[in-house]
């Protein structure tokens, strides 16, 4: 769903949703390296399928992965954005705010907790100045320095380590763009 609310000339309101309900219909059986380092026993139905190189591997780490989310596939999204512009005779001052949250979501088919990255919330802020041929952008992003995951993966032999990719902290800049023609 995405909305927009154009309250004056000057004031915008930008609203988006989405809503993903993923789910796996149907499913071999898959071996799971993070389970085979713990030697977790496997599915019942999954022991008697597998064709592992000897069978004492056949008791651990096989998985049907039906009925599990899909990689990368957060249930909701949201974000909310304002923009309001005041006129000057030296240009246009333009300030608009992004709020956005991104559910929890999994970073491997067989979502177990350690491929678990939790939702999050994202506040991004923009000041820009136009002048016509030049613009002067000031800007944050992540402001709340919220922890946010682009990824989890666990190492495949006991102990565990798992290693998260984040996204960038609280970072901010300016940015100058001339137009030549």
């Amino acid at each position: 769903l995405e909305s927009t609310w154009q309250a004056t000339d000057d004031l915008q309101f930008i609203a988006t949703y989405g809503y993903l309900d993923t789910e796996v219909v149907k499913s071999d059986c898959y071996e799971d390296p993070i389970a085979n380092a713990l030697l977790t026993p496997s599915n019942p139905a999954c022991v008697n399928n597998s064709t592992p190189a000897t069978t004492a591997a056949s008791e651990y780490g096989f998985f049907s992965v039906k009925g599990k989310r899909l990689i990368d596939a957060p249930p909701n999204k949201f974000a909310l954005n304002a923009n309001y512009t005041f006129h000057f005779a030296a240009g246009k001052l333009t300030l608009s705010a992004t709020d956005s949250w991104l559910d929890h979501q999994y970073s491997s088919i067989f979502n177990g907790p350690e491929y678990y990255m939790p939702g999050y919330n994202n506040l991004d802020l923009r000041l820009l100045w136009d002048r016509g041929r030049y613009t002067i952008i000031v800007f944050g992003r992540n402001v709340l320095n919220a922890v946010q995951y682009d990824y989890v993966s666990p190492g495949v032999s006991a102990p565990i380590q798992v290693t998260h990719g984040l996204n960038p902290p609280f970072t901010y800049g300016i940015q100058v763009q001339v137009r030549w023609m």
